[in-house]
């Protein structure tokens, strides 16, 4: 990938990754125990196994007004997906970010696996997951969705999102047409 953060903080700001491949984890950013702020950033057609855009591992990740665009997570394991962010042991928040055309055999643009997730204002379009949850897929996380729109996400199981178990899941103000 582009950039790898293991034990550190970073703050990126208007950054964009665009192209990077990796065989691991993370093709536009890789970040484990750290904490990161993205702000403003483009993630288009990044690739790798997991986590295609961003993977993060025991992070705490604050990421607003960014695109997570054309993105993929080769894997074919289920826990082991993300099109556009894969989240594992971390605490997300995420506000104002569009997901859009990411893929994945899990999660199509976002997957979340003992995670503390809060998205807020933001956009799941066009995400496509071969087995579960085309906009995002959650595991034993916890997860707010406020004022957040899911269309035209596709996945076998759960178009808009899967939610596997011990997963708590709350609702507010938010859309979805799939």
């Amino acid at each position: 990938g582009a950039l790898a953060s293991y034990y550190y903080g970073i703050v990126l700001t208007g950054c964009n990754f665009t192209g990077n491949e990796a065989t691991g984890p993370g093709g536009g950013v890789f970040n484990d125990n750290s904490a990161a702020t993205v702000t403003t950033c483009l993630f288009q057609e990044n690739a790798s196994d997991i986590g295609g855009g961003i993977y993060n591992s025991n992070s705490i990740v604050d990421v607003s007004d960014s695109t997570f665009e054309s993105n993929s997570a080769t894997t074919l394991d289920l826990f082991s997906g993300g099109g556009g962010m894969h989240n594992y042991v971390s605490a997300i928040s995420m506000t104002s970010c569009t997901f859009n055309n990411n893929q994945a055999q899990s999660g199509g643009a976002v997957e979340c696996f003992f995670t503390n997730a809060s998205i807020q204002n933001s956009i799941f379009t066009n995400n496509v997951a071969q087995v579960r949850g085309g906009g995002f897929v959650c595991t034993i996380s916890d997860v707010d969705l406020v004022d957040t729109v899911l269309e035209n996400n596709i996945a076998a199981e759960g178009d808009g999102f899967y939610v596997g178990g011990q997963t708590t899941l709350n609702f507010e103000g938010t859309n979805s047409t799939d």
